[in-house]
């Protein structure tokens, strides 16, 4: 492994990131890093000229309608009036800030 992660680096990194880490969290960061760090090393090692790049693990492909035909929207008229409150046009709401 070519580079690996030391104690001083992660607490670099917590100092950075403006976290109070103690002694035993250095260390069990330190380790988990640099496990990553091998597993990465080891994947880098991989055959994948024949893997298609991807987005995403499963297939995705655009989502639509059945019959593939648009229809138009409610209109504001409709929904105000499928409201539970309205107040002439518009739609009445609780309240979200006290």
């Amino acid at each position: 492994m070519a580079d690996t992660i030391t104690k001083e680096d992660v607490l670099h990194v917590a100092q950075l990131a403006r976290l109070e880490i103690d002694e035993s969290e250095v260390d069990m960061f330190t380790h988990q890093l640099n496990d990553i760090l091998t597993y990465v090393a080891h994947i880098s090692t991989l055959d994948t000229a024949q893997v298609e790049p991807t987005a995403h693990i499963l297939p995705q492909q655009n989502v639509s309608r059945p019959d593939g035909e648009p229809h138009g929207s409610l209109g504001s008229d409709k929904v105000v009036k499928l409201s539970a409150e309205q107040n002439g046009s518009f739609i009445v709401v609780p309240p979200v800030i006290e």
